[in-house]
């Protein structure tokens, strides 16, 4: 006889152990120092520096971590606060070009509106809400005064193009 192993011979006498549960896992540190130590601090995403839980600015750095910048960098101004500004103007100033002037006041009121919802919900990131304002004012100009040169031309029956097209 060999002295290879021989594999388990079924029998009804050696019957298997019922299987058991997984244990739990292991429960936090029940030392409350050890645990406060172990989460007293997080880092600071831009320079890595320990700081406590409790803060939201970093004090080796001022980087902000509810905005996600940099606390004493400048907020930025919005792009189409500016855009909404200048297509008010614009539109303002082309009042005889009735169309045009109608939809750059449109255009404006659109910008406006979202440049406001934009910079509001920026929470201080982005600046420029009285541009926008502005842009919006003067984009409703634009538009009550193409709608009103319309109107006046309607009524007194004045011919706004006059285009000969016999030739």
């Amino acid at each position: 006889m060999t002295n290879e192993p021989q594999p388990p011979t079924r029998s009804e006498d050696s019957a298997q152990p019922p299987m058991q549960p997984p244990p739990p896992p292991s429960a936090p540190a029940t030392d409350p120092q050890a645990f406060s130590e172990e989460h007293a601090h997080k880092t600071c995403p831009a320079c890595a520096e320990w700081m406590p839980n409790e803060a939201f600015v970093c004090r080796m750095c001022r980087y902000d971590l509810r905005r996600e910048a940099f606390a004493d960098a400048r907020p930025r101004t919005n792009g189409l606060a500016v855009a909404s500004l200048i297509m008010g103007l614009v539109a303002l100033m082309i009042f005889p070009l009735i169309p045009l002037s109608a939809l750059g006041g449109l255009l404006a009121l659109v910008m406006g509106g979202v440049a406001r919802r934009q910079i509001k919900k920026s929470e201080g990131a982005m600046s420029g809400v009285e541009m926008a304002r502005f842009g919006l004012w003067l984009g409703l100009v634009a538009v009550l005064v193409a709608l009103g040169l319309t109107i006046a031309a309607y009524v007194l029956d004045v011919e706004v193009i006059d285009v000969d097209l016999s030739t």
